[in-house]
């Protein structure tokens, strides 16, 4: 294995990532410069190379686009300092096997990448060893097309057990082949893919791949890959690394399209969700610097104008009102500093076994008397509902104003749709939410019939101060505070929405492990 990597110390980290590993048994030869390490592969071989994309000698893309020329059979893991996806996205097209930002590599991830690379890379070469031999076979029997493509279906399906979707198309995208893989993956039977047109199958008219430069690139280069969304016999939308291979007859003509495709969703979903983790945190880290400094500011301001009346009783009337419409002013800013210190660490508490039907009883009443009657308002209440550990009052704000959003969001009327339901998170559901843990969970869930929201607008609903809502109608604090209290409790938030079609808030927070708390089934899910 050759790790070319100019900083030592972290020559070093991964080396000890690699010890008494599976991994563990291939020696790292370690070269910092990139002229040094085609210097080595001039003599000697590697199984593997752990490319750093800032070297001495050589920048970004052109030390991998240099280390292919000279050895594109070895399978390459780009190492990369700069969180940029574009820029690692753009590495695998140029031929990279996978990609890692250093500061978020470990072992297992380290392990994990090295070996699919080298796995990866010896599927492709048994894939052209055992097309060589077809077509070595072909040549002794026949030219004939039909024999051709049966013979390469026969040695293919020895790649029936890797987890990747691999498809064997004609030049018009007709499935001549298609494995155990791209059964789990798209929920297509084999029998039921042959003879359809890929095309058809597994894209919609929004997502489909072929434009007149892939084509090209095809046609001339031999090879194409790209991330596609595609969708499941369900409908169920996935998103896929796709590696597109041009297979030639003897004579050298196109004869038919070898596809493999390595299902990315869920990697690039807890990408998303980590992303936007930090930069909540990064937010919040700041919001709590600016508050603790605005109420430092605000609490003399505050202060002078509730002892203004007392010191000065024969004020005209005129002057009394400045006065109180500086306290109000005062009072208003300090309580945006409360929910910006509620947003950036959940504020004090007064933690208790606390049961939120009880929450939701009291919240009742005030939306009855107070929301237009154009809005037709459903509660459900699971029977037996478990136990949070909770602040009451935190928990009546987090309601509250989710109730408020959705009623805002109906301005003609509609429904609003509240719920508590006990579930239990899985490993599965764990692993699909960044912020989840296995266990139990009591879940809030407050929908509407509104506006909608668009994906992008969905990215950042808790910035702070971030509304659509117009000037004077909205602080864009309801829903950081919405956050801020439910992480301070252990929980977290799950959205859903659709423009024109309604949003679904649900809030996660812990359950007491009690009796009767702990049923292994999930019974619902975002």
């Amino acid at each position: 294995m050759l790790l070319v990597e100019d900083n030592l110390a972290e020559a070093r980290l991964l080396q000890e990532f690699l010890k008494g590993t599976a991994v563990g048994q291939f020696q790292l030869v370690h070269k910092k410069r990139l002229q040094e390490a085609i210097a080595y592969l001039t003599t000697d071989w590697a199984d593997v190379i752990l490319l750093d994309l800032t070297l001495p000698d050589s920048q970004g893309l052109d030390s991998l686009d240099t280390l292919i020329a000279q050895v594109p059979s070895l399978p390459i893991v780009v190492l990369t300092n700069t969180n940029n996806d574009e820029l690692a996205v753009e590495a695998v097209r140029h031929g990279a096997q996978d990609y890692l930002f250093k500061r978020l590599v470990n072992q297992d991830n380290l392990v994990r990448s090295v070996r699919y690379a080298i796995e990866r890379k010896q599927a492709s070469e048994a894939l052209r060893e055992a097309n060589e031999a077809l077509e070595a076979r072909v040549q002794a029997r026949t030219a004939e097309l039909a024999a051709a493509n049966q013979q390469l279906m026969q040695q293919a399906a020895l790649l029936d057990i890797t987890t990747d979707a691999i498809v064997v198309t004609t030049l018009n995208y007709r499935i001549l082949f298609w494995n155990k893989g791209a059964e789990t993956l798209y929920g297509w039977n084999r029998s039921d893919a042959l003879g359809q047109s890929m095309l058809d199958l597994i894209h919609s008219a929004e997502t489909l791949p072929i434009d007149p430069l892939t084509q090209h690139q095809l046609l001339e280069i031999g090879y194409w890959q790209s991330e596609l969304q595609q969708v499941t016999k369900d409908q169920q939308s996935v998103l896929v690394q796709s590696r597109w291979t041009l297979v030639r007859d003897e004579a050298g003509q196109p004869r038919s399209i070898l596809i493999v495709n390595t299902d990315i969703t869920e990697k690039k979903q807890l990408e998303a969700q980590f992303l936007q983790a930090q930069r909540l945190e990064s937010l919040g880290t700041l919001a709590s610097g600016i508050a603790h400094d605005l109420n430092n500011i605000l609490t003399p301001i505050l202060a002078i104008a509730k002892l203004l009346p007392l010191k000065l009783p024969d004020l005209s009337e005129r002057n009394q009102q400045m006065i109180k419409a500086l306290e109000s002013s005062a009072q208003h800013g300090t309580n945006l500093v409360k929910q910006i210190l509620l947003f950036a660490q959940g504020g004090e508490s007064e933690w208790m076994p606390l049961q939120l039907e009880a929450v939701l009883t009291d919240l009742e009443i005030i939306i009855q008397q107070t929301f237009p009657r154009s809005i037709d308002v459903h509660i459900h209440r699971a029977t037996d509902l478990w136990t949070v550990t909770a602040d009451a009052t935190q928990l009546h704000q987090v309601l509250m104003n989710l109730c408020v959003n959705a009623r805002d969001a109906m301005p003609n009327g509609g429904t609003l749709t509240i719920s508590l339901d006990n579930f239990y998170s899985n490993e599965e559901f764990a692993r699909k939410h960044l912020d989840a843990n296995i266990g139990p969970y009591v879940v809030l869930t407050v929908s509407d019939t509104g506006v909608g929201m668009s994906t992008t607008t969905l990215s950042r609903i808790f910035d702070p101060f971030f509304t659509t809502k117009e000037v004077g109608k909205g602080t864009g604090l309801g829903l950081s505070a919405v956050l801020g209290i439910t992480k301070s409790h252990g929980g977290f938030v799950a959205v859903r929405s659709d423009v024109g079609q309604g949003s679904e808030f649900q809030v996660y927070l812990p359950a007491i492990e009690e009796s009767g708390v702990g049923n292994r089934e999930s019974g619902m899910g975002d």
